[in-house]
């Protein structure tokens, strides 16, 4: 239905892929790309693109490999921050057991409306002070050559006190910080995104316990403010009892059965996007032979890639199920639409990947004061 009226309002199916297809060998990697062909309508013609074309974007990283026996790595990024936050806070309670811990106020949003517990600007209150807790998993940067962890959204005006999940292929690091370390904007995104906290591991340090232990001394240092404060394996009693909380769950349990076993499913939003949007690039260079493709020079370029003389920009969303609501949607965010000529948008769903061509003004959102810094959103939903 998200598709159907994605098509319905001026947008161009350029290709689809109707199913991941069935379990094999290596089942994260080729899985995504057994389906033998994409197809795309044009000019009453339709190309084939066989798997063996896909099959180098995703074979296993240095980081999947170290996280595949953890009970953590085989779910979304979204549930596994919610299910290290609630042992956060479970661990931050044992370990200051006669401060007051109590839940979140949760506040209204900009428009007067109330906002539910789970999305109040904080997580929890310790006595009076407002605590935010952020998680992080170790990856292995390609580009560095290191290993690093990266906590982000972090709005500074909003909390009075920080702890951190460093989450590694063996254990949970729960950190309090010292709103210094590591610390840094994220330009002028910043105001409505909030800051980050970076750490990095020694360059071409191989092994992420060598580069772990490189970031835990820095952490630990007597030169910061920051404490680590607890500790755990992932496969304790207390994280697992999270994990099956959570998966119990009504929303959750919907969408996370739809997406069990698919691939990517387990990488971080920002790794998904990298990752489609190579395919993407591909899809395009193949349907369009004749043009000349550049792709964009470094991080900063505002736009993916150049297409003989326009400027193309791809977005990818997840197919999302809302439990307040009960509804299927998808939110393509920070579009920048003075930045680029064309929009190619990449749903992301338990059956495949789905490429539109945006052409209408169908579903754009403004974001208020945000707008010109983030860009707008585009969102889509299916009926109740």
């Amino acid at each position: 239905q998200v598709l159907n009226l994605l098509r319905q309002k001026s947008m161009r199916s350029l290709a689809r892929r109707p199913c991941f297809g069935s379990s094999m060998s290596c089942p994260c990697t080729l899985r995504f790309v057994q389906v033998s062909h994409v197809w795309k309508r044009l000019a009453g013609n339709v190309a084939v693109l066989f798997s063996s074309q896909f099959s180098h974007l995703f074979t296993y990283s240095r980081s999947h490999m170290a996280y595949a026996a953890c009970p953590l790595f085989q779910m979304s990024a979204q549930l596994r921050g919610h299910i290290l936050e609630s042992v956060a806070r479970k661990v931050y309670s044992k370990t200051y057991p006669h401060r007051r811990i109590s839940n979140a106020i949760p506040g209204t949003y900009t428009n007067g409306s109330k906002r539910s517990l789970t999305h109040a600007v904080y997580d929890w209150q310790c006595s009076e002070k407002r605590v935010q807790c952020k998680s992080g998993q170790l990856i292995w940067s390609t580009p560095s050559k290191s290993w690093a962890v990266l906590f982000h959204h972090i709005k500074l005006h909003l909390l009075d006190e920080l702890i951190l999940v460093l989450y590694t292929p063996t254990k949970l690091h729960f950190i309090s910080h010292d709103l210094k370390l590591g610390l840094s904007t994220a330009g002028a995104r910043t105001a409505c995104l909030g800051h980050v906290v970076f750490f990095r591991g020694p360059v071409r340090t191989a092994m992420w316990e060598d580069a772990l232990g490189t970031i835990l001394q820095r952490i630990e240092s007597n030169v910061n403010g920051c404490k680590k404060f607890a500790e755990l394996q992932n496969s304790d009693a207390e994280v697992l009892e999270a994990i099956a909380s959570w998966r119990m769950s009504w929303g959750s349990k919907t969408s996370e059965l739809a997406y069990e076993g698919v691939p990517m499913i387990s990488m971080s939003a920002v790794a998904q996007a990298l990752i489609i949007e190579q395919l993407v690039y591909m899809l395009d260079k193949h349907l369009r032979p004749a043009s000349v493709f550049s792709p964009r020079t470094g991080h900063t370029a505002k736009y993916d890639w150049l297409r003989d003389d326009q400027l193309v920009e791809c977005k990818s969303a997840k197919l999302l199920w809302c439990r307040r609501r009960q509804y299927w949607y998808c939110v393509f965010q920070q579009v920048k639409f003075s930045n680029f000529d064309e929009l190619l948008l990449a749903l992301y769903s338990p059956i495949g990947v789905h490429l539109l061509q945006f052409g209408s003004n169908f579903g754009i959102s403004n974001s208020g004061d945000k707008s010109d810094a983030i860009g707008r959103n585009l969102r889509v939903s299916a009926p109740v």
